[in-house]
């Protein structure tokens, strides 16, 4: 038993491998204080005391926000505390959805959860006084993209991926009241208006309105099957994403992940009231909506990009008036929720969170263009390695590696592994020409094979034939090796070896989207940057087994660079920035442990 396994069973002596049980097994983890992959949702207490995101870095994090009478402009959130559920490889762990009751006192998260152990996915109830797990409510069918607590805390409702639709449970009990199976697709969106109406939307193209009142008073011990009140297929879009009840019930808006348009719909019968003006909107989409708590304004974002950065639509007179365009994060927006005392808080790709309100007035939602600011509470911790291309290179033998802290490349930098120093280098006058430091280290070859389509595409080809990925799996990087006897393809989920026929040598699960991809020049050794922050160093002639990892704080001072066993050495300070995450069974939550715990036996 490796030596620091030991010493973490000892911390947790009931821990050990049991079929249908989480692997105990420790399980290194950046903890950088703040989320290290993108924001799915984000939700609010009813008093909007707190505020609790959840990530594909698998973990959901409660967060101080400031008072309703207090002034924004000095604010800062504090990190109150961080939830663990079990977690396993790949996507096992990843949070898709969270909710918190109206009086913040139980935390809902769920995603990719339970699938590795149970084959079914679970959802999980937190004290957020303590952290404490309450409950696990397991045995669904499908990962869990959105949930929602009616307006008294008592139901909450699920919606599930691959059409298994609808749940709604006791959140007290966790007995599950009702179900409706009868989807077509995909659902992403649930909310309620009271305890006794509910929404979903749904990839089929429909929305569902629901009256879930006898829900409350049903004596049945078997779970309702539910039938919509109202179903109907919208015009404006065939991917509903987000529907939010305007606060008196009276409308719904909606947002699209096919297209631009954001539509409002009766909240009795669903039909089509009116489209909120999108001139100017001219990529992506504006999927997430909400309305302000007074209703006066309707907001919405999502992929639609300016410059480089997401805004946030804002439209005066409950969405038929004028709009302004605020600057919100710098990529894709994923969540909305209105606060008590205005404005609205937003989850972002970042991964970021933060709030675009009025800083002087904190009474009441601004629909005045000159009254609305933004406010980060969360910023990135992670380096974006997007699009770094050929600015991700290497020395020969791959001992040092150059990166850009931001979007394509941008504040460029290198690491040597063996004399461990992190280089910033001075970006020339020129924003296309490189670094006189990178021009002695090589791109990676993306010539010598005719691979094409393989560039943010699900459909990569090898001489017009396609190459076998996963359904849904998208394309993102390419090196070809020198001798052209193979290449690596880095998608979102996988890092890939194909041989120069097509054929797969070996795949190794992604921490995240494999940004850029690059490889020694004898082709033994590939380097990745992940999305999450990292660069790993892999062996290519051991079916990709990972060798070292790096984290670049986007600080530029803080590094860490570990092995898979364990043995780290760091920046000063850098030791903080990981730690042990050991599962402690699938009905409890899991431990931390910071790396600075076991420096004496692991610092290196």
């Amino acid at each position: 038993m490796k030596p620091l396994l030991a010493a973490l069973l000892l911390l947790c002596p009931l821990a050990r491998l049991i079929a249908g049980e989480p692997n105990p097994t420790p399980q290194l983890r950046i903890e950088a204080g703040m989320h290290t992959a993108t924001i799915k949702r984000i939700a609010t207490d009813a008093a909007g005391r707190v505020a609790l995101t959840c990530s594909d870095d698998k973990t959901a994090r409660l967060w101080s926000l400031p008072a309703a009478n207090s002034p924004l402009k000095d604010f800062k959130s504090t990190l109150l505390r961080t939830l663990r559920i079990p977690i396993g490889a790949g996507n096992e762990g990843k949070l898709y959805a969270c909710a918190l009751s109206p009086d913040g006192a139980v935390a809902a998260v769920a995603g990719w959860t339970s699938y590795e152990w149970d084959q079914t996915h679970s959802i999980y109830l937190f004290d957020t006084a303590s952290g404490r797990l309450l409950q696990r409510l397991p045995g669904l069918p499908n990962v869990v993209n959105d949930l929602a607590f009616s307006a008294s805390g008592r139901l909450l409702a699920a919606v599930l991926g691959a059409g298994k639709g609808l749940r709604i449970f006791d959140s007290t009990t966790g007995r599950l009241l009702g179900q409706d199976i009868a989807y077509g697709a995909e659902s992403y969106g649930v909310d309620w208006h009271g305890d006794e109406t509910l929404i979903t939307t749904c990839d089929d193209g429909r929305l569902r309105l629901y009256g879930t009142g006898a829900l409350l008073t049903s004596n049945s011990s078997a779970p309702a099957s539910l039938k919509p009140d109202k179903s109907v297929a919208l015009a404006s879009g065939k991917e509903p994403y987000t529907a939010r009840f305007s606060p008196d019930g009276s409308q719904i808006a909606v947002g699209f992940q096919d297209t631009r348009a954001v539509v409002v719909v009766s909240g009795i019968d669903l039909t089509s009231r009116f489209l909120p003006d999108i001139t100017g909107i001219g990529n992506g989409d504006i999927s997430s909506v909400a309305w302000s708590v007074d209703g006066g304004t309707l907001a919405a974002g999502g992929s639609w990009d300016v410059n480089e950065s997401s805004p946030l639509r804002l439209w005066s007179r409950m969405g038929r008036g004028s709009y302004h365009d605020q600057p919100a994060s710098g990529h894709t927006l994923f969540d909305l929720h209105s606060l008590p005392r205005g404005g609205f808080l937003f989850a972002a790709a970042d991964p970021a969170w933060g709030m675009v309100g009025n800083l002087s007035d904190s009474s009441a939602s601004s629909e005045k263009a000159g009254m609305w600011s933004t406010v980060m509470f969360g910023m990135p911790p992670i380096a974006d390695f997007r699009a770094l291309s050929e600015r991700f290179r290497l020395s020969a033998d791959a001992s040092v590696v150059a990166f850009g802290y931001q979007l394509w490349g941008k504040l460029p930098a290198t690491f040597a592994v063996a004399e461990r120093t992190l280089g910033l280098l001075k970006p020339s006058g020129d924003p296309s020409a490189l670094p006189d430091r990178l021009k002695a280290l090589l791109p990676p070859r993306m010539e010598g094979l005719p691979i094409t389509d393989w560039e943010d595409t699900t459909t990569p080809k090898l001489r017009n034939q396609p190459l076998k990925l996963q359904e849904y799996e998208m394309s993102r990087s390419l090196a070809i090796a020198p001798d052209a006897a193979f290449f690596l393809l880095g998608t979102e989920w996988n890092l890939r070896c194909f041989a120069k026929d097509g054929s797969q040598r070996w795949e190794q699960p992604a921490p995240g989207p494999v940004w850029a991809v690059n490889l020694s020049r004898d082709g033994r050794i590939a380097v990745a940057a992940y999305g999450g922050g990292t660069i790993r160093w892999h062996d290519v002639e051991h079916e990709g087994k990972e060798l070292l990892a790096f984290f670049p704080h986007t600080d530029q001072k803080r590094w860490v660079l570990w092995t898979p066993q364990g043995y780290y050495d760091c920046s000063p300070g850098g030791e903080d920035l990981i730690g042990w995450h050991v599962n402690r069974g699938k009905d409890h939550a899991a431990d931390f442990y910071p790396a600075a715990k076991f420096r004496d036996t692991y610092y290196r």
